[in-house]
C-alpha cells in the first residue's frame, strides 16, 4: 500500500492546515475558491467584481464573467500584476482602477484577491479603509489564495459572509423567514418539507442564494427567523444573528429523527405555529427506519469520498449514531461549525484519517487496500464491484425527515444486499 503516514487523524485536526491529499499528485484537482466567489458575484444583481492577480487567474475568470445574467447592469473586472508589482505590491494601481470602476457606475465591487495577491501581502483591507471615504462604491475585500484552502467551498462560503456585512439594521422586525441556501428557481432539487409547509401556513419568506437580489441581502435584518440549509450559509447566518438579531436554525447538517424533532419544535415555538403535525406521516416513517437501520448497520466500516457540498463531519456523527465506524473521510473544507462535530465524533471514540481525495486513479488503490464495507460518495472505482458505492450528490439542499428517509433506504438497501450476495455495485 502506498504509504498514508502522512495524513493526521480527526483529533490532531484543527483547520485545513493539517489536512493532506491522500495521494502527492493532484489530478485534476479542483476549482480554486477564486472560481466560486466569482460565480457567485456574477449571479447576484447590482454586484461588481475586480479579480486581483496573475494572467491565468484574469484569463480563466472571463469564462464565469461573460455568462453573468447582470453584464449589462455590473462590471466584472481583472487587474493582472506585472513583474514589478509581484515584487513591490500593487497599492497605487489597485485604487486607480477602484476610482474607474466607481466612476464606472459600480455600487458594490468584490475584491477577490487570488494566490499571488496573498503571497505577497499586500494589505488590501488597509486599501480598502483608505479609499471607502473618497468613492460612492462599497467596497469588499475576499481573500482567496488558493494554497490555504482545500478546496472551492471558501469562495462561497467567505462571499455570503462578506455579502452580509451590507445588511442594513431593522427598526421594525417583519414576520419574514430568511430560507438560506435555496432558490426558488432550483426546480431540480426537491424543495424541503418544511418550507412547503411554511408556505400553507403563508408565512412570508424571503430566499437568499446566487440568484438572489442585491437587496435581499440589504434587508435581511428585518427578518424574525432564518433558516439554514447549507453549510455555505451557516456564516451568514450567525453574522445576522450576532448583528441584526436574527435567530437561525440550521437543518442541513442534523439527520436524526430526535435532532430534526428538537429543531422543528424550536421553529415551532418561535413562529408559533403547529409545523410536526404537518408532517406527522414522515416523522413516522423516518423513526421506523432508523430503529431498523440501527440493527442492520451495526458494526459496518466506511470510507467517505466525494459528497459534494454536504459537511462530511455531522454526516459522520449521524453514522456512528447507526453504530458505524469511518476509515478515512476526505474533507475539502473545515468550517468554523466544524469544532462541535469533531468533539462528538471523538466523544463516540471515533478518529478517522482526514485526507483530500484529488486523484481517482491513485486514491482508489488506497481505498481497496483498506477494504471498507461500503465508499460513500463519489470516487475512482465508482463502476468496480467491490466495496459498494453509496451516491449522495443529490442531497444538497434537501433536508429534515424526507432526506433521513432517502438516506437510510438507499444505505440499507446496499449493505443487506452485498451482506446476503457478498456483490458489490453502486447504488
Amino acid at each position: 500500500m502506498t504509504g498514508i503516514k502522512h495524513l493526521k487523524c480527526l483529533s490532531a485536526v484543527k483547520s485545513m492546515k493539517t489536512i493532506h491529499p491522500l495521494t502527492p499528485a493532484a489530478f485534476p484537482g479542483n476549482h480554486c475558491p477564486m472560481h466560486t466567489a466569482l460565480s457567485l458575484g456574477t449571479r447576484i444583481k447590482g454586484v461588481s467584481t475586480l479579480v486581483i492577480g496573475t494572467s491565468e487567474c484574469g484569463y480563466y475568470s472571463r469564462n464565469i464573467a461573460i455568462t453573468s445574467p447582470y453584464a449589462d447592469q455590473s462590471l466584472h473586472w481583472t487587474y493582472i500584476l506585472d513583474s514589478k508589482e509581484v515584487v513591490f505590491g500593487f497599492r497605487d494601481g489597485i485604487i486607480n482602477s477602484i476610482r474607474e470602476m466607481d466612476a464606472a457606475g459600480a455600487k458594490i465591487i468584490l475584491l477577490l484577491a487570488t494566490c499571488v495577491p496573498e503571497l505577497i501581502g499586500e494589505d488590501i483591507d488597509s486599501i480598502c479603509y483608505e479609499i471607502q471615504p473618497k468613492i460612492k462604491a462599497r467596497l469588499l475585500h475576499i481573500p482567496l489564495g488558493n494554497f490555504k484552502c482545500g478546496s472551492y467551498q471558501p469562495g462561497y462560503w467567505k462571499t455570503l459572509k462578506k455579502l452580509g456585512s451590507l445588511t442594513e439594521k431593522a427598526s421594525i422586525k417583519t414576520k419574514t423567514v430568511n430560507i438560506l441556501g435555496r432558490s426558488v428557481l432550483e426546480e431540480h432539487i426537491p424543495m424541503p418539507e418544511i418550507v412547503s409547509v411554511l408556505r400553507r401556513n403563508q408565512v412570508p419568506l424571503r430566499f437568499l442564494s446566487p440568484d438572489s437580489s442585491l437587496e435581499d441581502f440589504v434587508s435581511a435584518g428585518d427578518a424574525q427567523m432564518s433558516i439554514s440549509l447549507s453549510p455555505f450559509m451557516n456564516p451568514l447566518a450567525e453574522h445576522l444573528e450576532k448583528e441584526h438579531d436574527v435567530p437561525f436554525i440550521s437543518l442541513h447538517d442534523i439527520y436524526s429523527v430526535k435532532e430534526i424533532n428538537e429543531v422543528y419544535t424550536v421553529l415551532e415555538n418561535h413562529l408559533e405555529l403547529k409545523i410536526i403535525p404537518d408532517m406527522k406521516d414522515l416523522k413516522k416513517e423516518a423513526d421506523l427506519l432508523q430503529t431498523q437501520a440501527a440493527m442492520q448497520l451495526k458494526d459496518t466500516s466506511y470510507i467517505m469520498a466525494n459528497i459534494g457540498a454536504l459537511q462530511p463531519l455531522p454526516l459522520s456523527v449521524y453514522f456512528s449514531e447507526l453504530g458505524m465506524s469511518p476509515i478515512m473521510i476526505h474533507m475539502e473544507e473545515y468550517y468554523p461549525s466544524d469544532s462541535k462535530w469533531k468533539e462528538s465524533l471523538l466523544a463516540r471514540d471515533k478518529n478517522p484519517i482526514l485526507c483530500l481525495m484529488f486523484n481517482e486513479h491513485a486514491d482508489k488503490t488506497i481505498i481497496q487496500e483498506l477494504c471498507p464495507h461500503i465508499v460513500i460518495g463519489d470516487w475512482g472505482g465508482r463502476n468496480q464491484t467491490k466495496p459498494p458505492t453509496l451516491q449522495l450528490m443529490d442531497f444538497y439542499g434537501q433536508a429534515g425527515y424526507e432526506r433521513t428517509i432517502s438516506l437510510l433506504n438507499r444505505i440499507t438497501t446496499i449493505r443487506c444486499r452485498s451482506k446476503e450476495t457478498d456483490d458489490h455495485g453502486i447504488i
